[in-house]
């Protein structure tokens, strides 16, 4: 059975006060909220940085988790084994290289149904809304809104009750950042993690053994020929199994289909 990368840490709710920034106060005023965790994939730095800061000016309440520039380096830290690196929300730039936000979407849904994925995106929302709901995202948000995104993070804590009070049964299958400028209905968490879990392995996880063996011998830089002489086969059988891998991944091309199994396979470019 596919499973979480881990249980989240219970949080409380918190309210905003009169100028939109959150309160440091549960909504009862007697003790100090659990701050929701946050983490944020964006390959555009200046502006991972500045929404990055933006939240944690404007939602006290928010913590920032970690922000990162690629779907490889943020499978990292899902997959690290620390409870300190799993966020309660992930935001995730729809247009990154090698493995895209759709991509690293599913990845993540395949094996957790309780982390939040809003989407984001600097191109019109209904180019990538459909993909990201499919993927199993919660709702798709504009990159040039940072007020809009902090918006949404407090709709999410509102209706999904982030912390101890919050019931897994309560979910109602629809996720509560549906945005009404887009024609497409989210899925919460739960009901995205099910209706993916139930069509079966999708994407990389579809591709056979000599599929991956082959594209981790063009990771090497090896051509068709030199592959097919390698494993016995010739170079047009060693391109159709890239074809096929490219069709099951998503891919356009075995270039695209390289860097999104380098990524998944947590194989990608580190950073201090």
């Amino acid at each position: 059975m596919t499973q979480r990368y881990t249980d989240f840490r219970d949080r409380t709710d918190g309210s905003s006060d009169a100028c939109g920034r959150e309160s440091s106060h549960a909504a009862d005023g007697t003790a100090p909220a659990r701050p929701i965790a946050l983490a944020i994939v964006d390959n555009d730095v200046l502006a991972l940085s500045a929404l990055a800061d933006y939240l944690r000016t404007v939602l006290p309440n928010v913590d920032v988790l970690w922000s990162v520039e690629s779907a490889a380096a943020a499978l990292r830290r899902l997959r690290s084994g620390r409870s300190d690196a799993i966020p309660d929300v992930m935001l995730i730039d729809m247009s990154m290289p090698g493995m895209d936000g759709p991509a690293l979407i599913r990845t993540i849904r395949e094996r957790d149904g309780r982390m939040t994925l809003l989407a984001m995106t600097s191109f019109p929302l209904d180019m990538y809304a459909r993909a990201a709901a499919e993927a199993g995202a919660q709702g798709i948000v504009a990159k040039r809104d940072p007020r809009g995104i902090a918006a949404a993070i407090r709709r999410i804590r509102a209706a999904r009750g982030i912390g101890p009070r919050a019931s897994a049964g309560a979910d109602t299958g629809r996720s509560p950042t549906t945005s009404s400028t887009v024609s497409v209905t989210f899925g919460s968490p739960k009901a995205a993690f099910e209706r993916l879990a139930a069509s079966g392995p999708q994407g990389l996880e579809r591709l056979t053994d000599i599929e991956n063996t082959i594209i981790g011998m063009c990771r090497r830089g090896m051509t068709s020929t030199e592959i097919g002489a390698e494993l016995g086969m010739a170079a047009p059988t060693v391109d159709t199994h890239l074809k096929r891998a490219c069709a099951k991944a998503g891919a356009r091309n075995r270039v695209q289909l390289v860097a999104m199994w380098v990524e998944a396979n947590g194989m990608g470019r580190r950073t201090a």
